[in-house]
C-alpha cells in the first residue's frame, strides 16, 4: 500500500469512527431530546479512538468540512435537521395543480418513451447525474413504470446545476450520461432548460431541500412531494387503491 493510500486508508477509518461514535448515536436526538451529559462523554470515545487510528487532533481531517470543533459538531446535532428532513413533514405544495405537461413539452427529452399526459398518476423525480442516491432510487422507479405500464407515467427530470449555478448545464453531456445509464433510468427523462423552467415552477414550490425528490400527481393534483425513498411508497400505493380497486 503506498503512502497516499494509507493516509486515505486512516481518514476513512476517522471519518468512520465520527459516524458511529460521535454522529450517529445523536442524529436522532435534537431539541428537547438532547442529552450534553452523553454527548461529551462520546467526545471522550471518540478521542480516543482517534489516538488509536494515529490522529492526536482529529480536526486536520474533520477540520476539512463543517466539523471545525466539537462545538460545532454539538451545536449541528443538537440544532437537527431542517423541518422538510424531519418526519412526518408535508410539503405546503400538496393539494396545489401543475400542468406536467404543459411543462415537460417545453424541457429537453433526453431518453425513454415520451410523457403525452395519458396516466391519471404521475410520478416526477427531481435528479442530477451527480448524486447517487438519485441512481439508486431510479431503479426502483423503473420498475414501478414497468410494473403499472398505462397507469403510472414516471418523468425524470434532470437538472445538474440546480443548486449551484457554476456547475455545467450541458444537454448532450446528459443524454450521454443517460445512454450509459438505460439499463437503470428506462422510464420518459428530461432535462431542465438552461433558464431553470421546472425546477422553478415546481420543485421551488416544494420546500424540500434536496434530492432525489419525487412529486405524485393525480389528475396533475400534487397528492405528495418530497423525499423520493420510501416516502413515497404508502401515498403511491393509497391513490393506486383509490383509482384501482381490487375487484373482489
Amino acid at each position: 500500500m503506498s503512502t497516499e493510500e494509507e493516509v486515505q486508508d486512516k481518514e476513512s477509518q476517522l471519518l468512520e469512527a465520527c459516524i458511529t461514535t460521535l454522529v450517529g448515536p445523536f442524529r436522532e436526538k435534537y431539541d428537547e431530546k438532547w442529552d450534553e451529559e452523553a454527548f461529551w462523554e462520546a467526545v471522550e470515545n471518540f478521542k480516543a479512538e482517534s489516538k488509536k487510528i494515529g490522529y492526536e487532533d482529529p480536526f486536520e481531517v474533520l477540520g476539512k468540512g463543517t466539523f471545525v470543533s466539537f462545538e460545532a459538531i454539538r451545536d449541528i446535532l443538537k440544532t437537527g435537521p431542517k423541518p422538510c428532513f424531519r418526519e412526518g413533514w408535508k410539503s405546503p405544495y400538496t393539494g396545489e395543480k401543475v400542468d406536467i405537461l404543459a411543462i415537460v413539452e417545453s424541457l429537453h427529452h433526453a431518453s425513454g418513451p415520451k410523457f403525452e399526459g395519458k396516466e391519471r398518476i404521475v410520478i416526477v423525480d427531481f435528479w442530477a447525474t451527480w448524486c447517487g442516491s438519485c441512481l439508486e432510487i431510479a431503479r426502483e422507479f423503473s420498475e414501478i413504470f414497468e410494473k403499472y405500464a398505462g397507469r403510472i407515467s414516471v418523468i425524470g427530470l434532470n437538472n445538474d446545476d440546480m443548486f449551484d449555478r457554476q456547475r455545467e448545464h450541458n444537454v448532450e453531456k446528459t443524454r450521454t450520461f443517460l445512454e450509459a445509464k438505460n439499463e437503470i433510468i428506462r422510464y420518459s427523462s428530461y432535462i431542465d432548460t438552461e433558464d431553470h423552467l421546472a425546477r422553478d415552477t415546481i420543485f421551488m414550490k416544494i420546500g424540500y431541500e434536496g434530492i432525489p425528490c419525487a412529486v405524485l400527481l393525480v389528475d396533475n393534483e400534487v397528492r405528495y412531494a418530497g423525499r423520493a425513498r420510501l416516502c413515497i411508497e404508502d401515498p403511491l400505493e393509497e391513490v393506486l387503491k383509490e383509482l384501482y380497486p381490487i375487484e373482489e
